[in-house]
């Protein structure tokens, strides 16, 4: 089945625009990732610590860290994927408005 021009446009249209919605969506886990690392900071440095093992809380501290390398690896990744696919589109000369990739 051939697709019109029109519908391969639209069609790249939607994926670009999942994929700057997941962009977002990436951003937005990061985010509250970096506030339970603050949370766990703040629970460094208190005194009590209640029921909870110094050394859990620096093992949990690690894991954020490893877990907001990860998305911030993540965002990258798909920012390329999007640059790539957005020049593809241009190549092919399917004229695409991009929102603007914020950092």
């Amino acid at each position: 089945m051939i697709q019109t021009r029109h519908n391969r446009i639209n069609q790249s249209e939607t994926l670009v625009d999942d994929e700057l919605t997941l962009l977002e969506r990436i951003q937005a886990v990061l985010e509250k990732e970096k506030k339970l690392a603050r949370k766990i900071n703040q629970l460094l440095t208190a005194k009590d610590l209640g029921d909870l093992n110094r050394a859990d809380i620096v093992q949990a501290k690690l894991r954020i860290h490893y877990a907001l390398q990860a998305q911030q690896d993540s965002i990258e990744a798909l920012r390329r994927a999007i640059e790539n696919l957005s020049t593809a589109l241009d190549l092919l000369g399917w004229e695409l408005e991009l929102k603007t990739l914020s950092r």
